[in-house]
């Protein structure tokens, strides 16, 4: 274990803008996990903006909030895969900068950010804390993060800062993978 802290180990992956948004990966989730996890995530925030999902039956979009629970209609196969912003997402006290949520596949969530000057000690850690939260929810999940478009190389670094958290928050050893 590193003898740095977490968000110190992990700031460089969140300090410079280059116009980029990173990804945290969410997967190996059920069908029910997909649902628990996308409604807790919104039972702390809102949907920024008026996002679309297409509706399979229908052939044509449709506004995300005329969908009564969108995570469980998108595991249903109702409506395909939709992405929109997290506006007031706020953990320990501290509101994230912004984000956007993905259902990427039945099995697969994923959370997107711009790095900037907003990220600092605080808010990287509330960020590592939410996703502490997640894992909560699903304690098989694998969770990464990796940069734009390469979600086949995750950073080790990103996984070893959320490991150190967990085990400074829980005392455990146990390792989680990916």
């Amino acid at each position: 274990m590193s003898s740095m802290s977490p968000w110190l180990q992990i700031a460089d992956l969140f300090d410079k803008d280059d116009g980029s948004l990173p990804d945290i990966f969410v997967d190996n989730l059920s069908p029910e996990q997909i649902e628990q996890v996308y409604d807790w995530v919104m039972s702390q925030c809102v949907v920024v903006g008026d996002p679309s999902a297409w509706h399979v039956t229908e052939q044509k979009d449709i506004p995300l909030r005329a969908v009564p629970a969108p995570a469980k209609a998108f595991v249903n196969g109702e409506i395909e895969t939709f992405r929109h912003g997290l506006g007031g997402l706020t953990i320990g006290g501290c509101e994230l900068p912004l984000l956007t949520v993905s259902l990427e596949t039945p099995t697969c969530i994923s959370f997107d950010y711009r790095s900037g000057p907003e990220w600092n000690e605080r808010t990287i850690t509330a960020f590592l804390q939410f996703v502490l939260g997640i894992r909560e929810q699903a304690p098989n999940a694998r969770i990464w993060r990796t940069e734009e478009g390469a979600w086949d190389r995750p950073s080790s670094k990103f996984t070893a800062a959320l490991n150190q958290l967990q085990e400074e928050a829980t005392g455990s050893a146990a390792q989680w993978q990916r």
